[in-house]
């Protein structure tokens, strides 16, 4: 793991934070919490991973971490969703074209300004 931006981070040796989980029962909470909301990341991840197209996985994800989208490179993201750079790249190419026809190359072209009227 690496982070890519200014970090802070929390860690606990194993057999402190179990000792301390079989004496103190708030500690024993945190520590399920802290398993369950894993166990959900990890199988809402491999769902998406199996289910969701390639195209999908990128869409799914910026409507998950919108203010993630400009600070990630792409290269990164596309690690992230188990697709090649490349392939993020045309998915990316293709979605800009179907959300704004004629402004990348794609669709219809721009429809001409209408002429004012001579008098």
């Amino acid at each position: 793991m690496q982070a890519l931006e200014p970090t802070r981070t929390l860690a606990f040796r194993c057999v402190g934070f179990n000792a301390l989980a079989t004496h103190h029962s708030e500690q024993e909470a945190l520590a399920r919490r802290s398993a369950e909301a894993l166990a959900i990341r990890k199988t809402r991840r491999e769902y998406e991973m199996f289910a969701l197209s390639a195209a999908g996985r990128p869409t799914s994800w910026r409507a998950e971490n919108p203010c993630l989208d400009e600070r990630i490179t792409m290269r990164l993201l596309a690690s992230s969703l188990g697709i090649t750079p490349v392939h993020l790249s045309r998915i990316s190419a293709g979605v800009r074209r179907r959300d704004h026809p004629g402004r990348y190359g794609g669709g219809e072209p721009p429809s001409p300004e209408p002429e004012a009227p001579t008098p």
